[in-house]
């Protein structure tokens, strides 16, 4: 299996998106990286520092669906 396209990565832990959220902006986190982020980092993007707020964070239903069609495989699986 090869490795999911980096649109299903999350630019802050680097793995596959759990929960997917996107911005306003357009980029794509994991539900509770980007819910850290916001705490951590004044309330913005860590892709472009845009400012954001709560509700400019929305549940990405689409990556979400595509991520749960992925065919992946446990390497070790005989």
């Amino acid at each position: 299996v090869r490795h999911p396209e980096s649109r299903y990565e999350c630019p802050i832990c680097l793995l596959v998106l759990r929960e997917p959220r996107q911005t306003k902006c357009g980029h794509r986190f994991c539900r509770d990286c980007i819910i850290r982020s916001m705490r951590d980092s004044s309330s913005r993007c860590p892709v472009d520092n845009e400012p954001l707020k709560e509700s400019d964070i929305y549940p990405d239903n689409f990556a979400k669906r595509e991520i749960l069609n992925f065919d992946i495989k446990c390497p070790n699986k005989k």
